[in-house]
């Protein structure tokens, strides 16, 4: 049978993986972790008493963080992706979920605990595909007759302009294929490479 984990042991993996601080009512930090100093490069000096906007980046406007008080103020959780900056200028993010800490004797909010975890890399992998597909979308509405297709050849993706060059419409395109189009000929539809996912085509009036 499998030994059962000890509160002790679930505090130490949370304290190993999550960044948590704790701030008074005023955001004035008044703990965190060894996580939190890890990745911001403060040291706990340096950090104990201090504003909590000492990691503040330039990332997100005023009414970003006008919001975040808000939902705190009416002692309701906060959760959402923040982007924090290091000691150094490096910035990182943060999935931060904030929970108001009730007093026992009169209910109120005595002080805020912050449990976060590292998303940073999640955040480039976003950033450089929305950057790609935003090349993408651009080189799609500026190539003359280009399109994209799977290995049925029907289209995945079409340029405005082959619209205008072949006078058919979206949901027509859409049931074609570039044999329907006269532009391949079954033979050398047929030899399109099955290793291939999608078979890219332009210039597809010449």
């Amino acid at each position: 049978m499998a030994a059962s984990l000890s509160i002790d042991d679930l505090l130490d993996a949370i304290n190993e993986t999550a960044i948590i601080s704790e701030t008074d009512l005023n955001g004035k930090i008044t703990f965190i972790n060894d996580k939190f100093c890890e990745i911001s490069g403060y040291t706990l000096k340096e950090l104990l008493g201090k504003p909590h906007s000492i990691v503040r980046s330039d990332v997100h406007p005023p009414e970003f963080f006008s919001q975040m008080w808000n939902t705190l103020k009416r002692e309701e959780n906060w959760h959402g992706d923040v982007c924090n900056r290091k000691k150094n200028g490096e910035l990182y993010w943060v999935n931060t979920t904030i929970i108001p800490i009730f007093s026992n004797q009169h209910g109120k909010t005595m002080r805020y605990v912050a449990v976060r975890f590292d998303v940073t890399d999640k955040k480039r992998i976003e950033r450089e595909l929305y950057l790609r597909n935003k090349e993408f979308d651009s080189f799609l509405a500026t190539t003359d007759g280009f399109c994209q297709l799977n290995l049925s050849g029907h289209f995945l993706d079409i340029s405005d302009s082959l619209y205008a060059m072949t006078g058919y419409s979206d949901s027509e395109l859409r049931k074609m294929t570039l044999v329907d189009l006269e532009v391949l000929t079954q033979e050398k539809a047929d030899i399109i490479p099955s290793a291939k996912k999608r078979l890219i085509i332009t210039n597809i009036a010449c």
